[in-house]
């Protein structure tokens, strides 16, 4: 069992930002609470209900796709590496937002940056590895 370190990483680049999706909006709904809401406009449209489900579904799917073509024992690897990522993606998200805000720069960042690793995710799958393959 050997692990794809570029596939790993593009793993963990998509699902730490579809995390940060997902604190950002908990963070400007939680904030109006206390007088400090942010009104990102954005937020409230579908396009940015899909920049949370797409790679979630995208994810899955690579995950199912490296179980079924190279083995299940690295995909649970994977998976578990994900879940431990979880706790790390809190730590670096509090500094995120502790540079950026919870508006403006730090929503543009992920809206634009999710679509790209879910796009890198699958380059770091398939074709990568055959890349590397015709090189040796």
């Amino acid at each position: 069992m050997e692990i794809n370190i570029q596939y790993l990483i593009a793993l963990l680049v998509t699902w730490m930002l579809t995390g940060w999706l997902v604190l950002l909006e908990k963070d400007n709904e939680s904030g109006g609470t206390f007088g400090i809401y942010h009104n990102v406009g954005i937020m409230d449209s579908s396009f940015w209900q899909l920049l949370k489900v797409v790679p979630v579904i995208a994810l899955i799917i690579s995950l199912v796709l490296n179980g079924i073509m190279i083995d299940w024992i690295q995909t649970l690897a994977y998976a578990g590496i994900l879940i431990v990522a979880i706790f790390v993606n809190w730590i670096i998200y509090g500094v995120y937002t502790t540079v950026f805000g919870t508006d403006g720069i730090a929503v543009f960042i992920p809206v634009v940056l999710v679509p790209l690793s879910v796009v890198y995710l699958f380059i770091a799958q398939f074709v990568l590895p055959v890349i590397s393959y015709t090189i040796k």
